[in-house]
């Protein structure tokens, strides 16, 4: 269909109805349209249960690459509820090619819970790799981790915290 409006009310009306199938989610990815590939992203969260995903993941990791933001926006918030190293890296790329984007920091952020301290730890170590000891998606897990209220948790936060500061030093 020729119409983005089309489109975008056809995959909304498959899903609703619950005819939406993983491969027509899969097409959409590639679509021109911004708007439809976003609602593809969304559309295949469904697909992301273990049984599926080694159908699907490798579509929407493909997307990391877009630029646009919307894109990107969407990826980060459909990626982080889905605890896997695959996901996590392509989230790490994402907040480090949007680096100080709160809508994508916070939306990478939303899916980690209970996630966030091993998320800290696993792509923040200093170098320029990491996504640094002191920049807003660090203190934003790091706020998270402490939300938690688990004393070991927190001093396992202060600690990373202390070695990135004296490793910068």
């Amino acid at each position: 269909h020729t119409n983005t409006l089309g489109r975008l009310h056809a995959l909304w009306t498959l899903e609703g109805i619950g005819a939406l199938d993983y491969s027509t989610a899969l097409t959409c990815l590639n679509d021109s349209n911004v708007k439809v590939c976003a609602a593809a992203i969304r559309l295949c969260e469904p697909f992301l249960v273990p049984t599926m995903r080694g159908a699907v993941l490798p579509g929407l990791l493909k997307r990391v690459e877009d630029p646009r933001l919307e894109v990107q926006i969407q990826l980060a918030f459909s990626l982080s509820n889905v605890a896997a190293h695959e996901t996590e890296d392509a989230l790490a790329t994402i907040l480090r090619r949007n680096a100080g984007n709160e809508l994508i920091r916070d939306a990478a952020i939303s899916g980690l819970r209970g996630r966030e301290l091993e998320f800290l730890e696993r792509f923040s170590i200093s170098g320029s790799d990491g996504l640094g000891p002191l920049d807003s998606t660090a203190l934003a897990l790091a706020h998270g981790i402490m939300k938690e209220g688990r004393a070991s948790r927190i001093q396992r936060v202060l600690q990373f915290v202390s070695s990135q500061s004296l490793a910068s030093s």
